[in-house]
């Protein structure tokens, strides 16, 4: 069926990978409670 149609697989990945590789971390924040629960110190000037 698929030859009889032309049809080929679709990537369900590539849309998502392209929407990781474009987003930029630096612009979440987060609160002290966050790093607290991670045992994790707080950025300087966070």
């Amino acid at each position: 069926m698929a030859a009889a149609f032309h049809l080929e697989p679709a990537d369900p990945w590539g849309p998502v990978k392209t929407l990781q590789r474009a987003f930029d971390p630096s612009a979440l924040t987060f609160s002290p409670e966050y790093y607290d629960v991670l045992g994790l110190e707080p950025p300087a000037g966070g």
